[in-house]
């Protein structure tokens, strides 16, 4: 698991849960993501990492995951779900509250590791071979752009970054935008706008 809930915010998410619980119209409640990049101490501020997801959802059979962790969606049926149907997205509320995502930040060799084997759900080795670079360490500065965190982590995490023992360098970060790439996320730092902006919800 590589993603945690700040238990200064446990708060909001039972007055969330409290306050949404009897309408029936709400399937479920949406988190802000905070993506941990390359050290516990960078975050990603792109669109290569997702803002919002679905993290509680409500006690309904029809509900299923979507596109791994991506979120969920409600089916008509168990058949519906297993025919590959797209589904339809639910009706949500933000939660007010954040997922710390952890998902990039391990050794660098250990991040290599997990890259290698994840790629093999659903490429075979010729793939890898050829698109899964053989090197001892993840090149975490291959990246379009990250930011200092300024906020503190969950409790359950103090060990794990107390013990970091690999650098990284935050001027090192190649910043590999595309030309399209650079427009757009200026204009989203400008004004918190995300054009074209995948989301797998309805927010109501």
């Amino acid at each position: 698991a590589d993603e945690i809930i700040h238990e200064n915010e446990l708060n909001k998410i039972y007055n969330a849960m409290n306050k949404y619980h009897g309408d029936e119209r709400i399937d479920g409640l949406l988190f802000d993501f905070i993506n941990f990049y390359g050290s516990y101490f960078y975050i990603g501020n792109t669109r290569r990492w997702h803002r919002r997801e679905i993290r509680i959802v409500r006690n309904n059979k029809n509900i299923h995951s979507y596109r791994d962790s991506q979120g969920f969606r409600k089916y008509n049926s168990i058949d519906q779900f297993n025919s590959r149907y797209q589904g339809q997205k639910l009706k949500v509320k933000k939660s007010a509250a954040s997922i710390y995502h952890y998902s990039y930040v391990r050794p660098p060799n250990l991040m290599q590791k997990k890259t290698k084997y994840f790629h093999s759900f659903w490429h075979d080795d010729d793939w890898i071979k050829q698109n899964v670079p053989v090197k001892n360490g993840f090149d975490y500065y291959d990246v379009d752009e990250v930011v200092p965190f300024t906020g503190t982590h969950p409790e359950l995490m103090h060990d794990l970054v107390s013990k970091q023992d690999w650098e990284f360098d935050i001027s090192k970060v190649k910043r590999n935008f595309t030309m399209k790439e650079w427009i757009l996320h200026v204009i989203e730092q400008k004004t918190g706008y995300r054009i074209g902006e995948y989301k797998n919800y309805d927010l109501i």
